[in-house]
């Protein structure tokens, strides 16, 4: 390759990096534009450091009311299995201590703990696909 070629190619490369960087900024903001759940959830995801009370107000907020759970979780391939494991983390101090939502100990309901990190990956994953459902549907 010649250098004019390499800078050629180098340039071409720089410009898909800024264009995808600024389709990610895109696919984050235009739902918070568009829904003003979607903006609190923005807003929450930005924490550092999520607690198990942050982490479910994220998915409530993509869930809307408990009344839509079993359409939501049917929508977004969340197994009943896979939110039990989730609330047992976020609420369940025996499970997750001081971090947990609740005050009060109580026995799991799964057999399979989900750590903290993998409540806060289950969370973001289901935001990301809730923002990407928000941006796609111009959902209000």
């Amino acid at each position: 390759m010649s250098a004019i070629e390499m800078e050629k190619w180098e340039l071409e490369r720089k410009e898909q990096e800024y264009q995808s960087r600024l389709e990610e900024q895109r696919a984050k903001l235009e739902p918070a534009f568009i829904n003003e759940r979607a903006s609190k959830m923005l807003e929450l995801l930005a924490t550092k450091e999520p607690d198990g009370q942050t982490l479910y107000k994220i998915y409530e907020l993509a869930e809307d009311n408990p009344s839509n759970r079993t359409g939501f979780q049917s929508m977004f391939a969340i197994s009943t299995t896979e939110f039990s494991r989730f609330k047992d983390a976020v609420h369940n101090p025996s499970v997750s201590g001081d971090w947990a939502r609740h005050a009060y100990p109580d026995t799991p309901k799964s057999s399979n703990l989900m750590s903290k990190g993998e409540a806060e990956s289950f969370v973001r994953d289901i935001a990301k696909s809730w923002l990407d459902y928000v941006r796609k549907h111009k959902v209000p």
